[in-house]
């Protein structure tokens, strides 16, 4: 419809981008109501790590979007009980196999959330069994011809993930080695040294600014802390989950801002959730000083957090003097 062109590619990249925002501003709506929800879709709309990738025409800034809906959906479904919405839920899973590679295992994600379902709100088997099988169903339906030309194009399908394999770089033995490596490179990055590729990020620097990786932990925390709530339970291991791309990496590329992009969301999120956190508890302090200091304490969180994101993106995507000349 657009033609081939730069413009039209960095559109529809930047098209998804936008979509995720507002695809995640609803899951935290849902999990945390809408101040919080605010929060996060401001966080991740000045974010680096996706404002870089929604600049350029690459598959991974689908992620943002195919992630949340499929999220949202499902705890939507699984909080309602409607037939329809698990349908719903189950076209969002099937849609997401369209896109990145990485959603592959997202499945995961959603089956931790179903089983904490089933543990902590014990529904009725037999119509909740018909009610997932539905589900399902309609995920195989929607993906079935992505997975009609993996079974009959092997080797175009799995060439890049073959390529790309910690399991293709030597013996079993070895290649547990490097993922053990890669989990300490993957844990790192978010603080310590981000990825070193100059189109994926500004070489080496960690994957978010100071104030962001500090209220990071402490989101994090507090997820931890309160697991019972499914929508708090299910961003550890969001993040455990849909950071396995980047950490099945080969050694050299690790870590990897690209493949590890699915855990954008579970971070905004959870740096939404301890600056919440800070406003609650400052809101409702017995010092008038403290409550009244709250709201400016907010804000300036904010501004660093959005200031910081920017400028670093303006350095490493500003042209070099030798390239304008």
């Amino acid at each position: 419809i657009l033609d081939v062109t730069p413009s039209s590619i960095r559109v529809i990249s930047v098209a998804f981008s936008i979509s995720g925002i507002v695809s995640l501003f609803l899951l935290a709506r849902f999990i945390l109501g809408t101040y919080p929800a605010l929060l996060s879709a401001l966080i991740l709309s000045v974010m680096r790590w996706d404002i870089n990738f929604s600049r350029i025409g690459m598959a991974p800034i689908t992620m943002t979007f195919t992630t949340t809906l499929a999220a949202y959906l499902t705890l939507r479904a699984l909080e309602r009980g409607r037939v329809s919405g698990y349908g719903y839920a189950g076209a969002s899973l099937g849609f997401g196999f369209w896109f990145y590679s990485s959603f592959y295992i997202f499945p995961i994600v959603i089956g931790c959330i179903v089983i904490h379902h089933i543990f902590t709100k014990r529904p009725e088997i037999k119509p909740f069994v018909g009610k997932l099988t539905f589900m399902i169903t309609m995920a195989i339906c929607i993906g079935a011809p992505v997975a009609q030309y993996a079974v009959l194009n092997p080797d175009s399908f799995f060439s890049r993930v073959e390529s790309t394999s910690v399991f293709t770089e030597g013996p079993v033995k070895e290649s547990l080695v490097d993922i053990k490596s890669g989990f300490m490179k993957h844990a790192l990055m978010f603080h310590s040294r981000g990825d070193p590729n100059p189109r994926h990020n500004l070489p080496g620097s960690p994957m978010l600014d100071f104030v962001s990786g500090t209220l990071f932990i402490l989101g994090l925390i507090v997820a931890i802390l309160k697991w019972r709530n499914i929508g708090l339970f299910c961003l550890p291991l969001w993040l455990f989950i849909m950071i396995l791309p980047g950490v099945l990496t080969i050694p050299g590329e690790a870590p990897q801002a690209l493949r590890s992009i699915g855990v954008t969301p579970a971070v905004a999120i959870l740096i939404a959730i301890a600056i919440y956190t800070i406003w609650l508890t400052g809101r409702s302090a017995e010092w008038i000083i403290v409550r009244k200091a709250t709201p400016f304490i907010t804000i300036l969180f904010l501004g660093v957090i959005a200031a910081s994101n920017i400028n670093t993106c303006l350095l490493y995507t500003s042209p070099s003097p030798r390239d304008r000349g």
